[in-house]
């Protein structure tokens, strides 16, 4: 008799199975195995809708796999009309998340990552599109980066350019925003070793003679305008500084 109950209530787990899990796909075949669940059609596993789904909450040490074997077709995780966080921890000694991005041929422009942020701004509300926050801990260290991009080309030549990073600003605001920065160096230390800088760069490689310390696409020259060419005495041309609310003029020669 107690085998018979054992058999009913095997029976009746599979058949609950069944009914929650295979609505909608009454053509397919879903085999329940002693550890694995597998459907010939479309699997769905679903909760009530303010219900609490928990994939692998008590695993500690085991691999926790997600589409393994997927060739193509979209991967999504949570939907448009999301409001609440979606949190993703790593932890190894040489990196947390992993992204890798395999791509046959480009003729196109592709992001290997991809962050769209929108939010409408009031008071005194800051959006970041991306926030990187690095915190060390020891005494000891080579060197600590919050962000690092690098870039390494095939033996193809790329016709444009090669950077490391770009920076863009679109201002469409009106009236103008007061002060547009492409890009803003902040520094913060309660003191600064001899060599501290806001700039620093390094050469490396066979060729270690980079040809020019900058290069500037698009300036015209204009009095009050960054770049100048009617200056005074023998010189061709100026770059305008602020430091402080003072302005100053670099001096420019067109011979050494």
């Amino acid at each position: 008799m107690n085998k018979i109950f054992k058999g009913l209530g095997l029976g009746f787990l599979a058949l609950a199975l069944i009914m929650g899990i295979g609505v909608g796909s009454a053509n397919a075949t879903l085999t329940l195995e002693a550890l694995a669940i597998t459907s010939d059609g479309v699997l769905t596993l679903d909760g009530a809708a303010t219900s609490a789904i928990a994939l692998g909450s008590t695993q500690t040490t085991g691999a926790l796999t997600l589409g393994a074997a997927h060739t193509s077709g979209a991967i999504t995780i949570g939907g448009t009309s999301q409001t609440s966080a979606t949190t993703i921890y790593g932890g190894s000694t040489t990196r947390g998340v992993n992204i890798i991005q395999n791509l046959a041929a480009v003729t196109a422009e592709s992001h290997g990552l991809d962050v769209t942020s929108t939010g409408t701004l009031s008071g005194s509300g800051k959006l970041i599109g991306v926030n990187s926050v690095v915190t060390t801990a020891g005494a000891d260290g080579d060197w600590v980066s919050g962000m690092y991009g690098k870039v390494i080309t095939g033996t193809g030549e790329v016709t444009g350019y090669v950077s490391g990073g770009e920076f863009e600003v679109d201002d469409n605001s009106s009236p103008v925003s007061s002060a547009v920065f492409p890009l803003v160096l902040d520094a913060n230390s309660v003191a600064w070793g001899g060599t501290s800088a806001y700039i620093m760069m390094q050469s490396f490689g066979d060729d270690k003679e980079i040809p020019n310390l900058l290069n500037i696409q698009g300036a015209t020259s204009g009095s009050g305008d960054m770049f100048y060419v009617n200056v005074p005495t023998n010189l061709a041309a100026s770059l305008k500084i602020i430091v402080g609310s003072t302005t100053y003029y670099i001096p420019l020669y067109t011979t050494q």
